[in-house]
Parts: C-alpha cells; structure tokens; sequence
C-alpha cells in the first residue's frame, strides 16, 4: 500500500499510531485469532478496547471524540515498519 513514493506524507504521528495498532494487534487479536476464526466471531468487548487505545475514529476531530487525527492516518496502520 504504502510506497517510497508515499513515504514522505507520513509523519511521526502516522508511525506512532502504526506502532500502536500493531502491538493492539498483537496482544489483543493475534493470540485469539484462530478461536475466533473457527467460532466466526469475535467478542463485541473487543471494539471497547479497540477505543480504549485510541485507534477506532483515529481520523476524526476531537471535537466530536475523535482522535484529531489527518486521513491518513487510519491507512498508516497499514505502512511497513520504518527501516
């Protein structure tokens, strides 16, 4: 997704939050992922701790309760580690 042609239009406010979704990714979903994959679903307390971390409405302004976030930075969690 992210590219050496793209890689300037994220900051490090971007690889912080890439940072933050992947070790939430890691502790909170990896472990569980097969269970959840064979049971077809996952529990809905999982979306609380997905807002507890400050990833779901990432891009949205404070104001409304949102992270204040640029629109890039929800696909950010997406980018390659830094090199």
């Amino acid at each position: 997704m992210f590219t050496k042609l793209t890689d300037h239009l994220l900051d490090e406010s971007h690889h912080l939050f890439r940072d933050t979704c992947v070790r939430f990714a890691q502790r909170e979903i990896l472990p569980y992922a097969e269970a959840w994959e064979e049971a077809e679903g996952f529990p809905r307390e999982l979306f609380s701790r997905v807002g507890a971390t400050g990833i779901l409405g990432a891009e949205l302004p404070e104001a409304y309760g949102g992270g204040g976030g640029d629109m890039a930075i929800s696909p950010s969690a997406a980018a390659p580690p830094r090199s």
